[in-house]
């Protein structure tokens, strides 16, 4: 589970500001745990927002040699794939 706060209705602005911060935090964190980077880039995630969930993989491995060498830790990484569509409100 993500974890992300409820959205308050009073400043709605502020309000998406929040969940929009905390949902690249916990992609973030994803990310990283997944794929055993030690760091996401703005570069990795915007090269990760054109690439279709079947090429998640392939879509990092690929940023590892356009970026130089990515910081990675020593295990592999985990073979499930990143599915953020169970984090989706249910009431809007």
């Amino acid at each position: 589970m993500a974890g992300l706060p409820s959205a308050a209705r009073a400043h709605r602005a502020l309000a998406d500001a929040e969940m929009a911060a905390h949902l690249t935090l916990y992609l973030e964190r994803e990310l990283m745990r997944r794929f055993a980077l030690k760091s996401v880039t703005h570069a990795l995630l915007g090269r990760i927002e054109k690439a279709s969930k079947g090429a998640l993989q392939s879509c990092v491995a690929r940023s590892a040699v356009l970026d130089g060498s990515p910081e990675r830790t020593d295990r592999p990484p985990l073979a499930e794939p990143l599915d953020t569509t169970r984090h989706h409100r249910r009431n809007r």
